[in-house]
């Protein structure tokens, strides 16, 4: 009769593990940038109703009453970014970033002496806050499941 063996490795997989982790959250951050930008371009688009109009003068300069649209550079400039911060956190941001055009909505976004305040980044995500959080669960266990 034969002896059977057993053998027993202990590793340690966590480090791999918090990695994969870790990964899978930066991707999670990304989808949510690219779907708040969307967000954010659908919203210009649809022109929300609480938005004051542009004044008339404004409106003959641009040859148009929509807020937000002129020359439609904005669209192309609306982007996020993720920024690492410290190990294990990520932060996505999303706006526009080192343009002069962030200027212009950011006056837009809370207004001036001159402009009326029409939110546009504070709006889409107020109502996306719910939704994003189910979609950051749904997209955070399909990344897990991957592995």
């Amino acid at each position: 009769m034969g002896v059977d063996q057993l053998t027993i490795r202990d590793e340690n997989h966590i480090p791999r593990m918090v990695a994969r982790t870790n990964a899978a959250w930066g991707r999670v951050a990304e989808k949510v940038g690219e779907y708040l930008a969307d967000k954010i371009e659908k919203k210009i688009l649809s022109q929300d109703p609480t938005w004051p109009p542009n004044a008339p003068a404004t409106i003959r300069a641009k040859k148009s009453s929509k807020v937000y649209i002129n020359t439609g550079e904005l669209f192309d400039l609306i982007q996020s970014q993720r920024i690492a911060r410290g190990k294990d956190e990520t932060v996505i941001e999303v706006g526009i970033f080192e343009h002069e055009k962030g200027l212009v909505a950011h006056f837009l976004e809370f207004g001036t002496e001159y402009i009326p305040e029409r939110p546009l980044l504070r709006l889409v995500f107020e109502e996306q806050k719910d939704n994003l959080v189910k979609l950051v669960e749904k997209w955070y266990w399909e990344e897990i499941a991957r592995y």
